[in-house]
């Protein structure tokens, strides 16, 4: 890859001499980029290893990191990975900037993750065929101040998309759009806040997911909001011990529109964090599956502490709205089940 300073590249005549030709720089172009020491371009030959190599030294180097072309990781499941462990970092893609291939099967698996860093920001890039796109870990540490967002993203042909894990601060995943994976962002035992809003997930096995996710930290939320999705599951809420916000979010399934579970009922500790699951709209299209417009807990899991009220299921659901008997203080009321 070709690493140049920000604001410092060579126009190319052809797509393909942009992937392959050393640019030539003018001494103007020299003088301005000079002058942005924290920033950097750096531009993708297509090239395995060599692209990841050039990521990589930026982000070691550089607070403010441009992509341009298409970065070659390597295969699916067994290729390169970028890491980013300094803090305040953001990387952004300028128009058609792609990561192709990348990532592993062992935490952290992302083809680019953040690992105990503060206010790492990755925004405008595309992921084509990735085993787990983009991801950030913490592990536990203690950065409750911390701010990640993962913004206007583009994932496809790949496994996992997004992923939280462990993290506690904030996590924005804001305005990505997911196709044809098998899960779209998934936060799994976080203590902080996650904040899933205006994404939108097309052709997944999992729409939507978050996992055991707990009250470690002030503020520790879930707000999933505005999101438009289809697939096989849109919205999946498990064993979440923090309050969930499901509001205003479009679903079109073919087996479970939004289940919602607090607690396994084998468990000793049977308790979740309040569920609220307002204004959603789930369209149930036909298939060789049961088909259930929302899931309030299951034959195997409770649910406590809830409100569902003023969602619209509609379609070809086999079952509308299913309540289950395990857990307490669940209200459901003013959803309309009527198509």
């Amino acid at each position: 890859a070709l690493i140049l300073p920000m604001l410092v590249f060579a126009s190319f005549t052809t797509a393909c001499d942009k992937q392959t030709t050393s640019p030539v720089l003018s001494d103007d172009a020299v003088g301005m980029g000079a002058s942005l020491p924290g920033s950097i371009t750096v531009v993708g030959t297509n090239t395995y290893p060599d692209d990841i190599q050039a990521v990589q030294d930026a982000v070691d180097n550089y607070s403010n990191i441009t992509l341009e072309g298409v970065f070659n990781f390597g295969p699916y499941r067994g290729g390169g990975q970028v890491g980013i462990t300094r803090d305040n970092v953001t990387l952004q893609g300028a128009e058609g900037a792609t990561i192709t291939g990348g990532g592993r099967n062992s935490n952290p698996a992302s083809t680019v993750y953040g690992l105990n860093c503060v206010n790492l920001t990755v925004r405008n890039v595309t992921f084509d065929g990735s085993f787990e796109a983009l991801g950030m870990y913490t592990y536990g540490t203690s950065t409750v101040n911390n701010v990640t967002t993962f913004e206007d993203n583009t994932i496809e042909n790949s496994y996992y998309s997004i992923f939280a894990y462990q993290t506690n601060g904030t996590v924005n995943i804001v305005g990505n759009q997911c196709n044809q994976v098998t899960d779209g962002p998934y936060a799994y035992r976080t203590a902080g806040a996650i904040r899933m809003v205006d994404n939108e997930c097309h052709q997944t096995s999992y729409g939507l997911l978050t996992y055991q996710c707990v009250s470690g930290f002030e503020g520790a939320s879930i707000e999933i909001k505005n999101n438009t999705m289809s697939g096989f599951l849109g919205i999946y809420s498990r064993y979440n011990r923090c309050p969930v916000t499901i509001t205003e979010n479009t679903v079109d399934a073919f087996a479970y529109g939004i289940a919602a579970f607090g607690w396994y009922h084998t468990q000793s500790f049977k308790d979740n964090g309040p569920v609220q699951i307002i204004e959603n709209s789930i369209l149930m299209r036909e298939s060789a599956y049961l088909r259930l417009g929302m899931m309030l807990g299951s034959s195997a899991a409770g649910l406590n502490n809830s409100l569902a009220r003023n969602n619209t299921i509609e379609g070809l659901a086999g079952v509308g709205l299913a309540r289950y008997p395990y857990g307490h203080d669940v209200i459901v009321t003013d959803n309309d089940l009527s198509n």
